[in-house]
């Protein structure tokens, strides 16, 4: 089955600036996406933008005014804006919130993460536009997730459900799954939101600094801290804070973190002052944080008062009806960032891209298509040889499992779950083969599957 991918398609994107490089880097990215590019330097600018053009998004720089926001809600009449501010202070956060920004973005603008948000506002617009506010379409264009699998279809029906509620939501599942993705979307998908989302990866703060970057300090409260420094809550506002690997927080932190979670409250280091957070927090980890309570390296009150609802996001290997248009999307954005045209998969690639396990997920699927892409001359992707890093092959064959079940149950009943997905992606999810493999009858197989929730479908071939 061949999914067409959800493309950008063609509009209308006025920038506001005084700042040409600026202006420039914004007709670069759009320059072969059939985006129009419309220039303006001044605020008066945008008095005929609703009459005279049809615009459908405005990327506007404060350097040009130091904007009213209501003002510019009034101004736009209703066109989703990006703001780009020199720096996002709390006094910047606290006058957005009167309007529902689509964005606010400090510069230097990181052109990568500028061409995805207005891809993205792009793709929803276009969406609303043809009228296909039918749940899916306008969930992917807004979010960039791809749902077209049945676990990823019920993923997005728990995110639609979630966005509604304040509460704090634990995100599970392997590394490279795109628990980051689901985050964002449950954030994009909150009617009430009119803040960004702050992103914090515990395991990649320095463990002596995470409690200041998580809640600041006041000035002179330890050697270096020469002024006030914000924390990464309360810059948060109204928005979403994503704690991503929860599970390396420090106890200290831990602490901090249940007592705001229980009271809304939190101090800054070195700080008297009780600073109240109303930012909605949502935490993720490829841990099994169960286990780390058990041995006393996570609060045991923190985990069930984080966990107050949970996502599991599935493995890339048991959402196979998603690898096509997640490709597709991948190379779009890929294009950008490497100046490159790919606009197809062979035959061949796609078939690859079905069969492979996927071990590192949707994080190992763009390492492919990145290796790849930056390997190719020209507009299709016939096949995926060798690594260009290495000279290995991209996808090395599976182990051929040899085993019966009576042998397996016996090595052990930890692997049960791996040992049912290598069986059944080793037989292309044809179940007859499979049980024949491990000796056992197809009904007594297809119990076990059921048990672990693993789809046969998912494991076939998608022509």
């Amino acid at each position: 089955m061949f999914v067409e991918p959800v493309a950008m398609g063609s509009g209308t994107v006025m920038i506001v600036t005084g700042d040409q490089s600026l202006e420039n880097m914004v007709r670069g990215l759009l320059a072969q996406k059939q985006v129009r590019v419309v220039g303006a330097s001044q605020w008066q600018d945008l008095a005929n933008v609703s009459s005279d053009q049809k615009v459908n998004l405005i990327i506007y720089d404060m350097a040009v005014r130091e904007v009213d926001f209501l003002s510019l809600k009034a101004a736009v009449a209703g066109i989703p804006v990006v703001v780009i501010c020199e720096q996002m202070s709390p006094d910047v956060r606290a006058r957005a919130a009167a309007i529902k920004i689509f964005e606010l973005m400090e510069k230097p603008v990181v052109p990568s993460e500028l061409s995805s948000v207005i891809t993205r506002e792009l793709r929803a617009g276009k969406a609303r536009d043809s009228g296909q506010a039918n749940g899916i379409n306008v969930f992917e264009s807004v979010t960039q997730l791809v749902t077209r699998s049945r676990r990823m279809s019920e993923l997005r029906e728990q995110i639609e459900k979630l966005a509604q509620m304040p509460d704090p939501v634990l995100i599970t599942g392997e590394t490279g799954v795109g628990k980051g993705e689901v985050a964002r979307a449950i954030h994009l998908m909150d009617p009430q939101n009119k803040m960004p989302l702050v992103i914090c990866n515990c395991a990649k703060l320095d463990k002596r600094l995470i409690n200041s970057e998580l809640f600041g300090h006041e000035k002179d409260t330890f050697a270096g801290a020469e002024t006030r420094h914000i924390g990464l809550v309360e810059r948060a506002g109204t928005g979403t804070i994503f704690l991503d690997e929860i599970g390396n927080l420090i106890s200290e932190c831990q602490e901090k973190l249940l007592h705001l979670l229980d009271g809304g409250t939190y101090h800054r280091l070195g700080g008297h002052e009780e600073l109240r957070c109303q930012a909605r927090i949502i935490a993720a980890t490829n841990r099994r944080l169960r286990d780390s309570v058990k041995k006393g390296r996570f609060r045991q009150d923190l985990y069930y008062r984080i966990g107050v609802y949970k996502i599991e996001v599935p493995p890339l290997r048991e959402r196979r009806d998603d690898i096509e248009q997640l490709a597709y999307n991948l190379i779009e954005s890929l294009n950008t960032q490497l100046n490159t045209e790919v606009i197809h998969l062979g035959t061949k690639a796609l078939e690859q891209l079905y069969q492979y396990n996927w071990p590192g997920n949707v994080s190992e699927l763009r390492d492919v298509l990145l290796a790849s892409m930056k390997a190719s001359e020209g507009s299709t992707l016939h096949e995926f040889c060798a690594d260009s890093r290495d000279g290995s092959p991209f996808f090395p064959q599976s182990k051929e499992i040899k085993q019966t079940w009576d042998d397996f149950k016996k090595e052990s009943d930890s692997h049960l779950r791996s040992y049912l997905v290598s069986l059944i992606h080793q037989t292309g999810g044809n179940v007859a083969r499979a049980a024949k493999i491990a000796a056992i009858t197809r009904q007594n197989l297809l119990k076990k599957l059921q048990a672990q929730n693993i789809q046969p479908d998912d494991f076939r071939a998608k022509r």
